[in-house]
């Protein structure tokens, strides 16, 4: 059941999709296909926990041996999932670095439907302006088109609340430096830093909780195993006498 709702929360929680989307843009397909994957194996592993229930309580060895190949082919491809995840650990790593600055500088004003809330959510949350920081957003297509000097989003200011005369749509129109200083009403430090270390502690928590499921599946395998040979002795035991 752990690992069904966590599949179905990172499939559907629309922040974790934003900041998903944010770093790993080209391999979101692969993210959703990953999840599926995950609230299939969670599904088939509650029904393989009945299953296991079921056997003890009965004590039916062949039931028994079925929870135990179910249980050990579950087991076998979520540790292939975790051990491919760490391999390429450095090369997701890498591709979030070229992404968010690309979706950033590039492809903002090419989607707003989808690009532009991924992007505006991350700066947004985790308090922050532009990759590297605000100039980024200088020389953007999304500056260039819509004609804007040394701006940035609305997504960059630091308050919803403004003083009189200033709302949102001016602190994300007027310049972002004037005369070497920035203004206070929008985020300095740039998202790319925090965006990585967001990750580095979500993939910390996610490694961490993988690995503890799949100690109890490596135990339940080991006292399955250790159940149908009960049983096999004890039935071998009855026969003989």
């Amino acid at each position: 059941m752990t690992l069904l709702g966590m599949a179905i929360y990172l499939r559907m929680n629309p922040s974790v999709l934003n900041f998903i989307r944010a770093g790993f843009q080209d391999s979101l397909d692969s993210f959703f296909i990953l999840c599926y994957i995950l609230v299939g194996a969670g599904a088939v592993l509650t029904f393989i926990g009945f299953m296991g229930c079921c056997a003890a309580f009965l004590e039916f060895r062949c039931l028994v041996g079925s929870f135990f190949i179910l249980l050990f082919m579950v087991f076998a491809i979520e540790v292939g999932i975790a051990v491919w995840i760490v391999m390429h650990k450095d090369g997701l790593n890498d591709q979030a670095r070229s992404t968010f600055p690309s979706l950033v500088k590039q492809k903002y004003d090419e989607d707003r439907s989808v690009i532009q809330i991924a992007v505006d959510h991350v700066q947004t949350n985790l308090h922050c302006c532009g990759s590297a920081g605000p100039s980024d957003w200088f020389n953007s297509t999304w500056a260039i088109n819509h004609g804007f000097v040394h701006s940035v989003p609305v997504s960059c200011c630091q308050q919803l609340s403004f003083p009189k005369g200033y709302d949102a749509g001016v602190c994300g129109r007027q310049k972002a430096q004037r005369r070497n200083s920035k203004p206070p009403e929008i985020f300095t430090e740039g998202c790319l830093s925090r965006l990585m270390k967001l990750y580095e502690e979500r993939f910390f928590l996610v490694t961490h909780t993988s690995a503890a499921i799949i100690g109890v599946q490596l135990l339940s395998l080991i006292s399955s195993l250790g159940m149908c040979c009960c049983m096999r002795r004890d039935s071998a035991g009855g026969y003989k006498a």
